[in-house]
């Protein structure tokens, strides 16, 4: 009777145990709240982000600022599964270089990739406010001072 009841403890453990490890791993389609395009207003810049809708384990987004009419900085990035880790990858077009970041924590609302080795950012946080917001985060070090850029984005027609 006793090995019947221990055996029964251990099978709920085990269940409990593979369920919880089954929910720590994200998957891309979880963050399909960035789908769209947003917009933001900043001292006369107007910054702009579009995000696709997941598919094959992908988001494809590109995101650009414009000044008086002209565009003066365009990204392109990725929200990409490799093996069992997700990264957020951007690639500025005016260098040329794509930088990766590792999903480090996420939850139904915020998203943060990291990269401490990166000059700045070395974090970035997506998080759905509300519906129609996004509030973006970019936080580092930069010459020796921790930085922090956010910004409040609000949803926009795509058309």
């Amino acid at each position: 009777m006793k090995m019947t009841g221990f055996c029964s403890v251990m099978f709920i453990l085990f269940y409990l145990v593979t369920s919880l490890a089954q929910e720590s791993i994200a998957t891309v389609d979880e963050f399909h709240w960035l789908t769209g395009c947003w917009r933001a207003e900043l001292q006369g810049t107007i910054l702009e982000e579009h995000w696709s809708k997941p598919a094959g384990g992908t988001l494809v987004g590109f995101s650009r600022a414009l000044d008086q009419g002209q565009t003066v900085f365009i990204e392109f990035s990725t929200i990409h599964t490799v093996g069992d880790d997700i990264f957020y990858t951007a690639t500025i077009v005016a260098s040329g270089t794509s930088t990766p970041f590792k999903l480090v924590e996420w939850d139904s609302a915020t998203v943060t990739f990291a990269r401490p080795e990166h000059d700045f950012p070395q974090q970035i946080i997506y998080q759905r406010s509300e519906k129609d917001k996004l509030f973006i985060q970019l936080h580092g070090e930069e010459n020796g001072e921790h930085k922090v850029e956010a910004y409040t984005m609000q949803r926009m027609d795509c058309r």
